[in-house]
C-alpha cells in the first residue's frame, strides 16, 4: 500500500515492483535475496482494487477506497478470510463484502484455537464454499495407517 500511495494511488505491477526496488528500508531487516522474492510474487489483486488500464494497455491497480478487515484477500468475486496454519492454507468461502469475510476470518480464528489440526481441517473442509489450501496432507499417524 505503500508504493501505491507514494505512486499517487495507482500504478501498475512494474511501476510497483521498481518503487520497492528503489525503497529497499521497507523491508527492514530481511536479505536482499528475500526482499528481491517478495517483490517479484507480491499479488497486488489481494489487496488492491483493479482501476483499468494505462495507455500501453497494463493494467493498474490503486489503494482499496475502504478498508479491508486483517486476514481478508480479495478474490476475483469478491472476499475470502485467509488463515495460514503449519499444515496449510485456509480460505472462508467467497462473500460479496469484505465485512462478512472478515466474520469468517474470527470464525477460523476462533476454531484454531478451540480445535485440533486434524479436526480443524476438517471443519474447513466441511464448511460450504471453503477451502483447505496447499500443505495438508494428515498428520504423520494417518499417512503411516493407510500404507
Amino acid at each position: 500500500m505503500r508504493a501505491l500511495t507514494a505512486l499517487g494511488g495507482k500504478g501498475t505491477h512494474k511501476q510497483v515492483r521498481d518503487y520497492l526496488r528503489n525503497n529497499p528500508e521497507l523491508f527492514e531487516g530481511t536479505t536482499s535475496s528475500n526482499r528481491e522474492r517478495c517483490i517479484e510474487v507480491i499479488r497486488l489483486s489481494n489487496y488492491c482494487e483493479p482501476c483499468g488500464k494505462n495507455e500501453d494497455g497494463e493494467l493498474t491497480w490503486g489503494v482499496p477506497s475502504g478498508t479491508i478487515p486483517r486476514g481478508v484477500r480479495r478474490k476475483k468475486k469478491g472476499f475470502a478470510g485467509f488463515m495460514q496454519t503449519p499444515e496449510a492454507t485456509l480460505s472462508g468461502p467467497v462473500r460479496s463484502c469484505p465485512k462478512a469475510a472478515g466474520e469468517d476470518y474470527n470464525l477460523l480464528s476462533h476454531w484454531r484455537k478451540t480445535l485440533e489440526s486434524k479436526a480443524l481441517m476438517e471443519r474447513v473442509s466441511a464448511w460450504e464454499g471453503a477451502k483447505v489450501l496447499k500443505g495438508y496432507k494428515g498428520t504423520k499417524a494417518d499417512r503411516k495407517s493407510s500404507t
